[in-house]
């Protein structure tokens, strides 16, 4: 007789009985090997389903325009259950599985401490976003940027057990044994240098922001982990943290091949200005809309002359003679 508002405050309390419900069958029936199985399950029926119907592929996969214009955030959860065919599926899944099976527990003052079955989901769903929110971040300005897959989560979850059994043994391409900071430290230079060079079709911002979010929700979960192998932790987080803060507050440094190089050096301490700001500032806009900068000439009376151009035009925005010009110079420059 209320109508519909009167009815909010019953609807919120069977949503929360809901989730009551759901928590407590997850608690009494499934472990976390359980929950790793209908994850795969999970991933094996949407990848099918993204793998016959390419409509619901292009729906439901990650691309920046979408997500940023479009508003669709649905696809930062939806496109860590899409794969980019079968082999990409079944090396995500199988290496989930193994490490779904691992022991995400450790000593604590009160006993034996684990992250449950809630905790582990929480550890797979908070990486899968931290993935692709940092993906999202370094490819803001490239708006046709695709990617799919369950890598940042999967990263999340290897991570989360890397922190927990630091000395445990990892083998790298399933034949070279290693202690597991040691890959951990590995994966994360390999992902930043991937993110820089952009050489490849892989993840790397995806597998580097659910691999660092992963380990710390596990010390979130597990605070004495921190206090029992600081050096391990140290050793691995500082050389994410220098390369987040670079991306923030330098954004040319993942434009830049040479950034590090002598030349680009004194040329930012000199404060040299660039084309752009010697010109009149206007911009004209393609049909493809990348803002491109105005230069009635490419005649340059010096190298430092040179270099701001292209750092002003961007690396996307360069044709492949000039991104071989470029490379040259900061070669010669080191």
């Amino acid at each position: 007789d209320g109508g519909f508002p009167d009815a909010l405050p019953w609807l919120k309390q069977e949503w929360l009985n809901d989730w009551k419900n759901c928590r407590n069958f997850i608690l009494m029936n499934l472990g976390i090997e359980q929950i790793t199985l209908v994850l795969i399950l999970a991933n094996l029926i949407v990848t099918y389903k993204g793998e016959t119907d390419r409509s619901f592929y292009n729906k439901y996969l990650f691309e920046v325009d979408p997500i940023l214009v479009g508003k669709d955030y649905i696809r930062m959860i939806s496109s860590g259950f899409l794969h980019v065919g079968w082999w990409h599926f079944i090396f995500n899944m199988y290496v989930l599985y193994a490490f779904g099976r691992s022991g995400f527990c450790a000593l604590s003052e009160s006993g034996l401490q684990c992250v449950g079955p809630i905790g582990y989901l929480f550890i797979y769903f908070a990486s899968l976003l931290g993935g692709n929110f940092l993906a999202l971040y370094v490819h803001r300005n490239h708006g046709n940027y695709r990617a799919a897959g369950a890598s940042g989560a999967v990263s999340g979850v290897i991570f989360a057990a890397i922190a927990f059994n630091p000395f445990g043994t990892i083998r790298l391409f399933f034949f070279l044994p290693m202690p597991s900071w040691v890959f951990g430290l590995l994966y994360v230079a390999i992902s930043i240098y991937g993110i820089k060079a952009q050489r490849d079709n892989i993840g790397h911002e995806a597998h580097l922001g659910g691999a660092i979010l992963g380990m710390l929700l596990a010390i979130l979960f597990a605070p004495q982990l921190l206090s029992s192998h600081p050096g391990i932790f140290l050793l691995i987080l500082t050389p994410v943290a220098v390369f987040l803060y670079l991306i923030i507050t330098r954004p040319e440094f993942l434009l830049i091949p040479g950034y590090f190089s002598k030349t680009f050096r004194k040329n930012r301490s000199s404060g040299a200005k660039s084309p752009r700001s010697r010109a009149s500032g206007k911009q004209k806009t393609g049909d493809e809309g990348k803002v491109r900068p105005m230069f009635k000439s490419r005649k340059f009376d010096t190298v430092e002359d040179e270099i701001n151009y292209y750092l002003d035009k961007g690396w996307e925005n360069l044709s492949a003679k000039e991104r071989k010009r470029f490379e040259e110079i900061s070669r010669q420059s080191d």
